[in-house]
């Protein structure tokens, strides 16, 4: 299937690890040209070599903090130069399970660290978005793709990182019905427990407290985890992720759509939202 990739061009946020970088090989192996950007120098760097080693194509890396108004200002208009426009912005820059609760989650979430979740997570998005959306209405529409997560579905977990998902998968609804009009869709994927560099790692110091080996360990989880009995890694989450980028998706719009393997026995039932409204028209 020709997903349409081919020529797109591509800023991917977030970029330099986990599964920002999984879904950035999946845009080059479509075909797309990609700017990387991420907060940190090094792994940075080190994302675009193995991209380039990987998938025998260059791509380009820019410093961008989606906390500074004026970074992602700086840094959007650097990537449409490099890229000669975008029409594809992926935004998948936040630390996994937010700013770190503990067990006691009512007790040990901080003001201070729910403020700063939203400011990266939910504002960080808008932020980007509204950068973004002048090159997506110049290149004739476009697709955005936020990340979203699990703890934003379920009741109890992490408070703070169950308010921002919560909040962005709203936003993805408000976002894509201000910019539909323009050809531009906006899309969530909550990966829940995909596996990426960091999951692994905390799976191998489990594996270590229980005292059995790394792969007894998953084998467990997967067996307990997914109704297929899969584990779900990040290159499947991008496989998915890569075709929401895609224009073949575009009547997939306003959504957050779950890449769990099944994982959640909740139900959900989306309201569906109302037309926009412009003035003149009754309330």
């Amino acid at each position: 299937m020709d997903l349409g990739l081919t020529g797109k061009r591509a800023l991917v946020v977030g970029g330099s690890r986990g599964l920002g970088k999984a879904l950035a090989h999946e845009l080059v192996a479509e075909g797309a040209a990609v700017v990387l950007a991420a907060r940190s120098e090094g792994p940075l760097r080190e994302a675009v070599d193995e991209i380039a080693a990987l998938r025998g194509t260059s791509v380009e890396a820019i410093f961008l903090d989606v906390c500074d108004p004026q970074s992602v200002h700086d840094g959007v208009d650097r990537a449409a130069s490099l890229l000669g426009g975008i029409d594809i912005l992926v935004n998948a820059a936040a630390r996994t399970g937010g700013h770190g609760e503990e067990a006691d989650v009512y007790s040990s979430a901080s003001e201070e660290g729910m403020v700063a979740d939203f400011n990266e997570k939910v504002v960080g998005s808008l932020r980007l978005t509204r950068a973004v959306e002048p090159h997506l209405r110049a290149a004739g529409g476009g697709r955005i793709l936020l990340f979203s997560g699990g703890a934003g579905r379920i009741r109890g977990g992490l408070i703070s990182a169950g308010a921002r998902n919560r909040a962005l998968n709203h936003l993805v609804v408000s976002l894509a019905n201000a910019l539909g009009e323009y050809g531009i869709g906006c899309v969530a994927v909550a990966p829940s427990s995909a596996i990426t560099e960091r999951q692994m790692d905390a799976h191998r110091r489990a594996a270590e407290l229980a005292g059995v080996e790394l792969d007894e360990h998953l084998a467990d989880r997967a067996r307990n985890t997914t109704l297929m009995r899969r584990l779900v890694l990040a290159g499947d989450l991008a496989k998915v992720a890569c075709f929401l980028c895609s224009p073949a998706s575009w009547p997939i719009n306003a959504v957050t759509v779950e890449v769990a393997g099944g994982s959640s026995p909740d139900v959900h039932y989306e309201l569906k939202p109302h037309p926009p409204w412009r003035p003149g028209t009754a309330v």
